[in-house]
C-alpha cells in the first residue's frame, strides 16, 4: 500500500512535468537549459522508482540514480527541448485543482 502511494504520487509529478514545460520559457536564459536537464534527469529517477515491483524491491535498490551515461542522453534531449521552446506556441493548462491539492499539503503560503 505504501509502495502504491509513491507510485501514486510519482505519477502526479509526471503530470507536473508537463505541464511545466511552456513555463520554463520565462525563467531566464542563463538559467533555461540547467532547469530543462533537471527536470528530464528527475522525471527518470521518478520512472526508475516506479519500475520496481513492490516495497521490497524498491528497499533493496538501495539509491536509485540516473547513470552518467544517462544522463548524456537526457542532456542531449534537452537541447532538443531548449530548441522546441523556442517555436513553441504558448498553451494553458488547467491544473488548477492539482496545484489547489499541493498549496493544501504543503502550505505554501505558510511561512517558516
Amino acid at each position: 500500500m505504501f509502495f502504491k502511494s509513491i507510485q501514486n504520487i510519482i505519477l502526479k509529478a509526471d503530470s507536473f512535468y508537463d505541464s511545466s514545460f511552456e513555463g520554463i520559457r520565462d525563467i531566464p536564459l542563463n538559467s533555461r537549459f540547467s532547469i530543462i536537464v533537471a527536470r528530464r534527469v528527475y522525471r527518470q529517477i521518478g520512472k526508475k522508482i516506479c519500475n520496481q515491483k513492490d516495497i521490497n524491491h524498491y528497499r533493496q535498490a538501495g539509491k536509485i540514480y540516473v547513470s552518467n551515461f544517462g544522463k548524456i542522453i537526457q542532456t542531449l534531449f534537452s537541447l532538443k527541448d531548449l530548441i522546441i521552446l523556442f517555436f513553441v506556441k504558448e498553451k494553458k493548462y488547467e491544473k488548477e485543482l492539482e496545484y489547489n491539492l499541493i498549496n493544501e499539503d504543503i502550505s505554501l503560503n505558510e511561512r517558516i
